[in-house]
C-alpha cells in the first residue's frame, strides 16, 4: 500500500498526492487515501484508483530515495510516502504526468489580466516575505487590462500599497477556489511556496514573474525556464 504524510497544507498536499498517484500506476500499488480530496474538487482531480497491491513491508520514502524509487521499474513493498516530493527532476521530467493528475476547467475570461499572490502569514515573522518593490517590477513587466491581487495577510502594508499603487481588485476564497481562479489569467505576479506555484503550473499565462533571492521554505520547484525570475 502507499500512504501519505498529512502534514503540510493545500500545496504540498497536492504534490504528494501526485506523487502517490504516478507511483500507484507505476507499479500497481494501492493508495490507502489522498489528501484533500474533497477540497480539490473544483480542479477536478484525475489521481489513479487501479492500484491493486497491498504489500506487508513498506518503505519510507525520503528525498534521499525518492528520484531512485521514480526510477526502479518493479518493487515488491509498499510506500510510506513523507518526502515532500518537491524536487527538480521531479517536476521536470513528470511534467506532463503531474498535469494530467487535475483535468480543471479553464476560461478566456482573464486573459488578458493580471493575478497577484501575495504570501504573508507565518512567513512575516521569519523574514521570508518577499519586498514590495519584487511585486511592483512584476507587474510593472505586465501588460495587463484588469487586476486581482490575494494574499492570507490583506491588511498587509504590501498588500494595501499595491492595491492603491495598480488600482488591483481584491479576492478572497479558499485555498483551491483560488488557485482555480489564478489559473485563468494570463499575467501572474507568484509568491514563494508550493501554493503559488500551483497557480503557475496549472496556467496557461503568458506571463509567470516569480521571486529569487532570500530564504525559501520549499523545495527548488521554480524551474521552467519560460517563467520568468525577479531578484528582490
Amino acid at each position: 500500500m502507499i500512504t501519505v504524510a498529512k502534514n503540510g497544507r493545500l500545496g504540498n498536499a497536492m504534490f504528494r498526492n501526485c506523487a502517490a498517484s504516478i507511483l500507484s500506476k507505476k507499479f500497481d500499488i494501492k493508495v490507502e487515501e489522498y489528501l484533500k480530496n474533497n477540497v480539490l474538487q473544483i480542479l477536478r482531480p484525475q489521481f489513479y484508483t487501479g492500484g491493486a497491491k497491498v504489500y506487508d513491508n513498506q518503505i519510507d520514502v525520503r528525498y534521499t530515495n525518492f528520484g531512485k524509487i521514480l526510477q526502479t521499474d518493479n518493487i515488491d513493498y509498499g510506500l510510506n510516502l513523507i518526502c515532500p516530493c518537491q524536487s527538480p527532476t521531479f517536476v521536470l521530467n513528470y511534467k506532463n504526468e503531474i498535469l494530467s493528475q487535475f483535468n480543471p476547467r479553464y476560461s478566456e475570461q482573464h486573459k488578458d489580466d493580471l493575478f497577484v499572490h501575495v504570501r504573508l502569514g507565518d512567513c512575516i515573522k521569519n523574514n521570508r516575505v518577499p519586498s514590495l518593490d519584487y511585486y511592483v517590477k512584476g507587474i510593472e513587466q505586465a501588460k495587463f487590462d484588469g487586476g486581482y491581487i490575494s494574499s492570507d495577510t490583506p491588511s498587509h502594508e504590501i498588500v494595501t500599497q499595491l492595491l492603491s499603487k495598480f488600482n488591483l481588485n481584491l479576492y478572497e476564497n479558499g485555498p483551491a477556489e483560488t488557485i482555480n481562479f489564478a489559473k485563468d489569467f494570463g499575467n501572474l505576479v507568484l509568491s514563494n511556496g508550493t501554493f503559488s506555484w500551483w497557480m503557475g503550473f496549472l496556467s496557461k499565462a503568458k506571463n509567470i514573474f516569480y521571486p529569487i533571492g532570500g530564504p525559501k521554505w520549499c523545495g527548488n520547484i521554480f524551474v521552467f525556464d519560460e517563467w520568468k525570475p525577479i531578484q528582490f
